[in-house]
């Protein structure tokens, strides 16, 4: 389905998932079906309310995929259930993986227009995931390239280096959207590390544009290079965590391999305060910009 309307008063958002419960055969009397989806009685019922999987009304799983609470007009919702009895959520084209196993065989769709969302479109019923065109978001992190075969520095240098855009394998709260080439935080306050899918040449400056600021959360902005290829490791919580060789700085603190080394005393702060509004609370989306 499709969003295609909300209603900023309410909180919580759309509600999915798959029933045992065959259409009409409802508890007896008026009304036939339960206020929510977590409401509906046996047999059993798996459901996914924000990023938390319910199973027969009872929590199951925390923190899966992308929370359901950030969708918006225009994204797409699909669920699926797999040949091997699992059941998996899509978001925009992208699988969010397995959300629960064990789903019975003759299992109905039930979706629950929920708090925020006031209206939805069946966009498609097939096989795989629904599918559109457009530049959709990618929030389903991708694994990294074998560090084996990293890629190499173009050899005609900076003029050959082409438009950087940021991996696929980036931080379970990031979407990635325009090609690539900007990323959103979509939930918390970290698991937000996206790197450059090309390696710097000498002499080449690398900017992203802020493009968005959430002030619920302090600190900001942290930048660096590492030398490490994309896939020897798995990504830390945040950029301070990221193992040899890595450099990064935010605001005057320079960070080398996860530990703090040294104190910027002079120029801007990376992340830090300033008048300008824009620089107000944490950043949550940038775009590359060169």
């Amino acid at each position: 389905v499709r969003i295609e309307a909300l209603d900023e008063r309410w909180a919580g958002s759309l509600r999915v998932g798959l029933t045992a419960l065959p259409p009409g055969q409802g508890p007896p009397g008026p009304p036939a079906l339960p206020p929510t989806l977590l409401d509906l009685p046996a047999p059993p019922t798996w459901a996914v309310t924000g990023a938390e999987v319910r199973h027969n009304g009872t929590a199951a799983r925390h923190n899966y995929g992308v929370s359901l609470d950030r969708l918006t007009v225009g994204n797409r919702l699909g669920v699926r259930r797999g040949a091997d009895d699992s059941m998996h959520l899509v978001v925009d084209g992208q699988d969010m993986g397995p959300a629960a196993t064990g789903v019975a065989k003759n299992a109905f769709v039930a979706l629950d227009l929920y708090g925020r969302v006031t209206a939805v479109s069946i966009v498609s019923a097939g096989g795989g995931a629904a599918g559109g065109g457009g530049d959709s978001p990618s929030p389903s992190p991708t694994p990294c390239p074998s560090p084996s075969d990293p890629p190499a520095l173009p050899p005609g240098g900076d003029g050959e280096w082409g438009p950087p855009t940021f991996l696929g394998c980036h931080g379970k709260n990031i979407l990635l959207s325009n090609g690539s080439r900007t990323a959103t935080r979509v939930s918390s306050y970290n698991q937000g590390l996206v790197l450059v899918g090309q390696p710097l040449p000498p002499g080449r400056l690398f900017q992203v544009q802020i493009d968005a600021l959430n002030p619920q959360w302090s600190s900001s902005l942290a930048l660096g290079v590492t030398g490490a290829p994309p896939g020897r490791s798995p990504l830390p919580a945040c950029a301070h965590g990221l193992k040899r060789p890595a450099w990064i700085l935010q605001r005057r603190a320079v960070f080398h391999n996860a530990r703090k080394v040294t104190i910027v005393a002079e120029g801007p702060e990376v992340g830090g305060p300033s008048g300008d509004p824009r620089s107000r609370g944490d950043v949550e989306k940038a775009d590359v910009v060169d």
